[in-house]
């Protein structure tokens, strides 16, 4: 139990500091964080006005389960599994759902 507290304080610091740096290029883009009442799944959206355009689209998807945190989407060029990694998060259990299990092995991060 103990390592799940840690990784949901570890997930819900790390969202929540990557919503606090707003868009330079971009003023009316907000970022929304999402987590659920028992804090295993966390999703950050991004929204607003960008030109005139429209903009929505998750940036994070994360869902705790088996002691594991399953990323689901990444729409950025960060590392996320690695960040995490160095925060205290065992690489093997960061599965990377969006990724096959051959590459999963190979990179070192957790499997089903």
């Amino acid at each position: 139990m103990e390592k799940l507290k840690k990784y949901k304080k570890i997930l819900r610091s790390t969202l929540e500091q990557y919503a606090s740096v707003p868009f330079s290029n971009a003023p009316n883009l907000n970022y929304h964080l999402i987590i659920n009442p028992s804090e295993t799944e966390f999703v950050l959206l991004k929204s607003g006005w960008v030109n005139k355009i429209f903009r929505h689209g998750i940036v994070f998807h994360f869902l705790i389960t088996d002691e594991k945190i399953r990323l689901f989407k990444n729409n950025t060029d960060i590392e996320i599994g690695q960040l995490l990694v160095e925060k205290g998060v065992l690489k093997t259990d960061i599965v990377l759902e969006f990724v096959s299990e051959f590459e999963r092995e190979l990179e070192g991060y957790g499997t089903r």
